[in-house]
């Protein structure tokens, strides 16, 4: 790598399920984000979809992370969303079908933008259509990036698949 580059894989440029906890509040009713409120072009979840529970069910976010669809045909189609719709320091949930991704070594919008690029969802269906159950741990610790620091910028240059997959697949 050139001087001033630095490789790291997908688990170090960006938190994937973080484990997020919600605070006690009995009266408090939660935003449930469904996935039909995530778009398949923009950046926006369709608020109109989400719903308000009393108890947290599925994955747990919050503002600035991104929800990407982990199964067919949902990520096929484009399925993720940008999460900026919370109050300050509110926790939601979505539905057990999404990974999250929270920012690392990458901002927030790097982690959102990279959810977005053909590559890397080309590489997540293929992967997903070989073995789903092990397509969030296993094929994004395989992924690598190759970004370049620069008064804490990051910018991705490349995306590279890693052929893990197929050695824990034969």
């Amino acid at each position: 790598l050139p001087e001033g580059w630095e490789r790291l894989a997908a688990s170090e440029a960006m938190a994937i399920n973080p484990r997020t906890t919600f605070r006690a509040s009995e009266s408090k009713l939660i935003t449930m984000v469904p996935m039909g409120a995530l778009s398949t072009s923009g950046m926006s979840c369709d608020p109109s979809l989400f719903e308000r529970r009393e108890q947290p069910a599925g994955v747990k976010f919050m503002n600035g992370d991104t929800l990407f669809a982990r199964i067919t045909p949902c990520l096929e189609n484009g399925k993720t969303g940008y999460v900026n719709f919370l109050k300050e320091g509110e926790i939601a949930c979505g539905s057990t079908e999404f990974v999250v991704f929270r920012e690392r070594g990458i901002s927030r919008f790097m982690a959102y933008l990279l959810s977005r690029e053909e590559g890397f969802r080309k590489n997540a269906i293929t992967s997903i259509k070989r073995k789903a159950d092990i397509f969030i741990h296993e094929y994004l610790k395989c992924r690598s990036f190759i970004l370049k620091n620069e008064q804490n910028k990051f910018a991705i240059i490349s995306v590279k698949y890693i052929n893990c997959i197929i050695s824990l697949i034969v």
